[in-house]
């Protein structure tokens, strides 16, 4: 029975006893109250189970989505009035809460007692026509620790040192991991590490929202790598090849030669008989299941056969010639270098053309041998064998004549020479005018030569190679083809280019005509054309220096004719 109805029983007892009839009155206000402020510690929920509510407060706290049991919340407060002394008991209820709480205790409580589920209910009150204010606490606790449920390391392919570490946790709101004896730190799956080489051990937990943490869980694992401590070149003649090789983070090694695999726990490998051509050696280190993901790798060429040294071109084997030079073609297929040697004496020489000069007269032996990169020397040279009589080193004379006289000046556009040389069958060069021109011993006409200064060079060479250091040459001058002058006054104008001297080819009538010539300005001379047949050339001036310009010829008599044939402006 509660204390309001203890004290309205109190005051009808009262009133019989006065032979009165019972009047019910309301409580006088603030009689007797109590404020209730719950609160709830972790994921938990409290109802009111005694204790009437004013102001149409909440008769349940609940804070079930509260999963930190290291966290107190609270709910609003809610108060019970009474006319003597206000009482309001608490239960705690697990209704919504999650799997893994349990009950622990109350705090704040004015008494305590126990209640059909196995807790106990928690009782707070005001003293007698008094006002307090109560704040009770339910404690609840996660009692159910999170749990690694999967934890698994693999290497990762083709990365030195790579790993992959796997895990999955119930319960838990966080993951740390922990390396060796690093410190613990937040994580998530995968973690992928690369690790130095060595053995390493590799640790997770699980922490839920309260704080609780799951059993770590640990395993070790090695990072393998694998190195060459000793190899042969990379291009031998030897067909055995000797390797030691060497794993910090390993105990065992796996080889494979050349698709061939074995194991070579030794360290060491010893091979022979090998075939030429390339080799491939792999070595993985490994450790228990752990292993070098990638291994040491290793390729050599083994080349034991000599190549063949060849010789083309040069004089024939036996022959004899008076040529002191001798130009071979050098080969060999897989040479890499090769020793040459000419009457026993080392001489340069590589692939290709290899030219010997200054041979004396006599016999001469010219051997070369090839050796590839594997240091494999052709041990039968090729060789060649000719003798080199005394040479012939008297160059030919060389001839030329005929043709318009050295610095003449021809009223032809055509000339005949005659190329002689000492040596008959020499080759025999010439140039017109700095071209290149085709010609022979004997003969050589030249037509329709243009206006102008010609010169012609003729050089021979004989069998033997030597060349007429002086070579013949002929200059000369066609002139500029002009035309009659038959009054007095008229005027022929020409336009010369470094010209070095200045004539003219003319003709006459019966009677003698008279011109005046001007280089530019300038009267340069005045001549007085007598009757010609056939025409003649008449000198006008020398220049000191090549003259370019305009030369003018012009008349000064009258009805005697001049007939100007052409104009010369010799250039040298």
């Amino acid at each position: 029975m509660s204390p309001r109805t203890l004290a309205r029983l109190a005051v009808g007892a009262l009133a019989l006893a006065a032979g009165l009839a019972p009047v019910v009155t309301p409580a006088p206000a603030h009689a007797g109250q109590v404020g209730v402020t719950i609160g709830i510690t972790g994921a938990g929920r409290v109802e009111v189970v005694e204790g009437s509510i004013e102001d149409g407060g909440g008769t349940a706290c609940d804070r079930t989505s509260n999963l930190d049991h290291r966290v107190t919340l609270t709910c609003a407060r809610i108060r019970n009035e009474e006319p003597f002394e206000a009482w309001v008991w608490l239960r705690p209820s697990f209704f919504g809460v999650p799997s893994g709480w349990e009950f622990v205790e109350w705090q704040g409580c004015d008494e305590t007692r126990s209640n059909s589920s196995g807790t106990r209910d928690c009782a707070v009150h005001s003293g007698a026509f008094s006002t307090v204010d109560k704040y009770p606490v339910a404690v609840f606790r996660d009692v159910d620790p999170p749990e690694i449920t999967g934890f698994t390391p693999t290497q990762v392919v083709n990365q030195q040192g790579g790993f992959r570490f796997a895990f999955s946790a119930r319960g838990a709101t966080s993951i740390h991991c922990r390396l060796d004896n690093g410190g613990w730190e937040a994580c998530t799956s995968p973690r992928v590490l690369v690790l130095p080489e060595g053995a390493h051990l590799f640790a997770v937990r699980a922490e839920d929202a309260s704080g609780n943490l799951s059993h770590s869980w640990s395993l070790q694992v090695h990072s393998v790598d694998t190195a060459f401590t000793a190899t042969p070149a990379k291009v031998t003649n030897s067909r055995s090849a000797d390797f030691a090789f060497a794993s910090q983070g390993g105990n065992a090694f796996d080889c494979t030669l050349d698709g061939y695999q074995f194991t070579c726990d030794s360290g060491e490998g010893h091979f022979s008989g090998l075939a030429d051509g390339p080799h491939t050696l792999t070595v993985a280190g490994r450790n228990g299941t752990w292993v070098d993901p990638v291994p040491a790798h290793y390729e050599w060429t083994v080349d034991a056969t000599a190549p063949e040294t060849t010789l083309t071109g040069g004089p024939a084997e036996g022959s004899t010639t008076t040529d002191a030079t001798a130009t071979f073609t050098l080969d060999g297929p897989g040479a890499a270098d090769f020793s040459c040697t000419i009457d026993g004496a080392l001489t340069p020489c590589d692939r290709g053309q290899v030219r010997l000069e200054r041979l004396a007269p006599g016999k001469h032996v010219f051997e070369a041998a090839g050796r590839d990169a594997a240091g494999n020397r052709d041990q039968t040279p090729a060789r060649r064998t000719w003798t080199v009589q005394a040479a012939d080193t008297t160059a030919p004379d060389t001839t030329l004549t005929g043709g318009p006289a050295d610095g003449s000046i021809t009223t032809s556009p055509g000339a005949t020479f005659a190329i002689g040389t000492t040596e008959p069958g020499s080759r025999t060069t010439c140039t017109l005018d700095g071209v290149n021109l085709p010609c022979a011993a004997g003969p050589l006409s030249l037509t329709g030569l243009a206006p102008g200064t010609h010169v012609l060079t003729v050089t021979s060479t004989d069998a033997a190679g030597n060349t007429d250091p002086t070579a013949a040459a002929r200059t000369w001058t066609v002139p500029v083809p002009a035309a009659s002058l038959k009054r007095k006054g008229s005027t022929l104008s020409v336009r010369v280019h470094d010209a070095r001297r200045l004539a003219l080819v003319v003709s006459s009538g019966k009677k003698p005509g008279k011109v005046k010539v001007y280089a530019g300005k300038r009267l340069v001379k005045t001549l007085s054309v007598k009757r010609s047949t056939p025409t003649q050339v008449v000198d006008v001036t020398t220049f000191a220096a090549p003259w370019s310009g305009k030369v003018r010829i012009v008349a000064v008599t009258s009805r005697r004719a001049v007939r100007v044939e052409g104009v010369a402006a010799p250039t040298r």
